[in-house]
């Protein structure tokens, strides 16, 4: 139970995600449909832990599970792939839809998730980077790693640049397919 499950959030895992990723590739080959995935990374929370300690911590990735997984449909998968990132697989989606999905649930975090720490009544302001990553038209080739390895790699280079955006990736490769989305401001 514990491999296929997240004990905090009650997510599937990593290892559920690229099981069915790789499904998802092969379907997407087979019958020439896009999907799409996304990365979205907590911003600070090693900071967050350190300052607030790690049972806050724990409280902000609930928070964020909660919304996340309420925010997509129902067959969408979402996952909590790392200590501080989450992953959403979108059967069936197209680039402009992937990528409004992607900012609207950024905005949504940044703007309503805000937790008080208690002991100091210090309001906490949450953040997301965030990767979407596109297969349409994928190769047979391409295996599930190698897309969260890109999905990683994209939000490395958010939180470089600012944190709090969302980049968008072809993966049948590492270009940019688009400005990153930057309606926010950086933190």
């Amino acid at each position: 139970q514990s491999a296929l499950h997240d004990q905090l959030t009650a997510l599937h895992t990593r290892a559920v995600l690229l099981a069915v990723l790789d499904k998802e590739i092969q379907r997407a080959v087979r019958f020439k449909h896009p999907f799409a995935m996304i990365l979205f990374d907590v911003d600070h929370l090693a900071e967050i832990n350190a300052r607030h300690g790690y049972g806050f911590g724990d409280r902000v990735l609930e928070r964020i599970a909660i919304v996340i997984r309420n925010y997509f449909r129902n067959h969408d998968l979402v996952t909590r792939c790392s200590e501080d990132a989450f992953a959403v697989l979108l059967p069936e989606t197209l680039r402009a839809n992937a990528e409004s999905l992607a900012d609207g649930l950024r905005v949504t975090v940044e703007e309503r998730l805000a937790l008080r720490d208690y002991r100091t009544e210090e309001q906490v302001q949450v953040t997301v980077s965030v990767a979407v990553l596109i297969g349409d038209g994928v190769d047979s080739s391409l295996r599930a790693e190698q897309i969260l390895r890109q999905a990683e790699d994209a939000v490395r280079r958010v939180k470089e640049t600012g944190r709090n955006r969302v980049e968008v990736v072809d993966v049948s490769g590492t270009k940019i397919v688009g400005p990153p989305l930057s309606r926010a401001p950086m933190s």
